[in-house]
């Protein structure tokens, strides 16, 4: 549940955002032509976009192009509320911050892959930044177009300064759309704690066309096969490994012990107690 919302634009476009919310929280964003940069202020959680996942906690960031993407956030760390920066960057807003001038070291210099998000290591740098943008927040009255646009162009510099894999060549190509099929997204997350509408999400999809689309190419229902593979994980876990009945639940995807339980003594008539005392 969001309980503060605050955001500055430019060129009537949302360019800086901090929102403070309780988790369990689960929103989607698809960005069309925008790309995202995301810094935990305080929060634990994990990003799912394409064939990526990676967690996220306090003080830490993520570079996203632009895409489809689904944010878990699970808990609020030390505190109880989960507190995030989001700065949105679109073509025009570069255009305009940049005066139709696009740097040198904004230019294409690499091959379009499938990445389509980077986590940034944390950096003290990036900490005083986003410290700079908190004071901005507490005191709007300071906040001008002019302001805006330094603070941007302030970002996009440090993020290309910061000497880590990735980084650059995700900037270089942040609004070129990767091309990813549907199946190998379904299979990518098939064991994340992921919902149907979020594998719609996911594809950029609504739940309707998401659905159609998926018996087409599985054969099957969403809830049926997702639901299957996982159990199918399950039972191998059970049987190779000393792993928990609990950790396996969470590693296959389910996020209730019961549900799970439920399911798999369905599908093979023992619980999974007294399926893994069988191996």
């Amino acid at each position: 549940m969001i309980l503060e919302h605050d955001s500055y634009q430019l060129q009537e476009t949302k360019v800086f955002e901090k929102v403070i919310f309780r988790p369990p929280f689960k929103p989607a964003a698809n960005f069309d032509q925008e790309a995202c940069f995301i810094y935990s202020v305080a929060g634990e959680g994990m990003l799912y976009g394409g064939l990526e996942q990676k967690s996220i906690t306090s003080n830490e960031s993520v570079l996203m192009k632009c895409g489809s993407f689904v944010n878990n956030w699970i808990s609020g760390g030390a505190r109880e509320l989960c507190e995030i920066i989001a700065i949105h960057v679109t073509p025009e807003v570069l255009n305009f911050i940049y005066e139709n001038n696009t740097p040198e070291f904004l230019k294409k210099e690499n091959e379009i892959g499938t990445q389509v998000f980077t986590k940034i290591p944390q950096k003290t740098i990036i900490d005083e930044y986003i410290k700079g943008l908190l004071f901005y927040f507490e005191n709007p009255e300071l906040v001008t177009d002019d302001l805006i646009v330094l603070k941007l162009k302030e970002l996009i510099l440090l993020l290309h300064n910061i000497d880590y894999p990735g980084i650059r060549g995700l900037l270089t190509s942040l609004f070129d759309p990767v091309v990813l099929s549907f199946k190998s997204i379904v299979k990518a997350q098939l064991f994340e704690d992921l919902d149907i509408k979020d594998y719609a999400d996911l594809n950029h999809m609504s739940l309707s066309t998401f659905k159609r689309r998926f018996k087409e190419i599985f054969k099957d229902t969403p809830a049926h096969y997702i639901t299957n593979k996982r159990l199918e994980k399950a039972a191998e876990l059970l049987q190779y490994t000393d792993k928990r009945i609990t950790d396996v639940c969470f590693e296959c995807g389910f996020n209730s012990l019961s549900t799970f339980s439920k399911s798999f003594s369905k599908k093979y008539s023992l619980a999974p107690s007294e399926y893994k005392k069988t191996f």
